[in-house]
């Protein structure tokens, strides 16, 4: 579980700390067991501590229905700078490497390292995180889909496909069940204020508020966000360096969708990307 200590001074609250602590056992097997229904020693592997899970071929025709789809132009903005502002300001210096540079493509190598998130609770650049960001050093395609999932339609899915600079590893960013209704329309420098979430199944955007958590509950929530190779196999996204999508319309250019790519632990951009959806 994770904790935050906050300094008041000069009127405005900033964080000061944020840490973890163990959440007590006995209370975590009985909460796990009165919500799912399963037994704790049964599946307490992987709750406990984190299992890597195998590079296994995702079943997409389960997760949901393809109504529709296209190969769209995908305009590649990774030789422009991205906005200082935000998180990303916040978090610059745990840049290791590269130094001194906004400009997404001289990130895309697997030479960049970012400071990891170390006990008892910072960020710490004695602890470089190594990245396999060259996989996404060079898009190649992109599709657009739309698909039914969990009960919703006209949900839209977006698939990049990319190359290394060695044309030697194929890799496919999947993010799909978004709902287009939730995507704020903002200029390009106004993007830490996108729509942002994680990697994975069903996850919840970062920083939602309690209110919209209510609402929208991880069992029916169609979104999804995954790496993998061209043969539909998972991908470890920690490893290879990102942490998930951010959204936003254009403010001047109806229905261009500005595509971002957050980087491990949101340090920076690792991709920028625009699409015309037309609906």
């Amino acid at each position: 579980m994770g904790g935050h200590t906050f300094s008041d001074k000069a009127v405005s609250f900033k964080p000061v700390y944020h840490g973890w602590f163990n959440f007590p056992q006995k209370l975590y097997s009985e909460l796990f067991e009165k919500y799912n229904h399963l037994s704790f020693e049964k599946n307490k592997t992987g709750l406990i501590d984190w299992v890597k899970p195998e590079s296994k071929t995702i079943a997409f025709d389960k997760l949901r229905t393809v109504d529709n789809e296209k190969e769209v132009v995908l305009a590649n903005h990774n030789n422009e700078n991205y906005p200082l502002t935000g998180e990303r300001k916040k978090k610059y210096k745990n840049i290791i490497y590269p130094k001194n540079t906004t400009r997404i493509q001289d990130f895309l190598t697997d030479s960049t390292r970012y400071a990891t998130f170390s006990p008892p609770g910072y960020y710490n650049t004695k602890d470089p995180r190594v990245t396999q960001l060259s996989r996404l050093s060079h898009p190649v395609k992109a599709i657009i889909r739309w698909v039914s999932s969990q009960g919703q339609d006209s949900l839209l899915e977006i698939e990049i496909d990319y190359q290394d600079a060695d044309k030697l590893k194929n890799t496919k960013l999947i993010i799909s069940g978004i709902n287009l209704k939730e995507i704020p329309t903002l200029d390009a420098g106004q993007a830490d204020d996108g729509w942002k979430n994680s990697m994975g199944f069903g996850n919840h955007t970062f920083y939602e508020t309690y209110k919209h958590s209510l609402s929208h509950s991880s069992e029916t929530n169609p979104y999804f966000s995954v790496l993998t190779d061209d043969n539909d196999r998972w991908l470890d996204s920690h490893e290879i360096g990102i942490d998930g999508p951010l959204l936003h319309w254009d403010s001047q250019e109806s229905g261009l969708l500005h595509i971002w790519i957050l980087s491990f632990e949101r340090h920076s951009f690792v991709g920028h990307y625009t699409v015309k959806i037309n609906s």
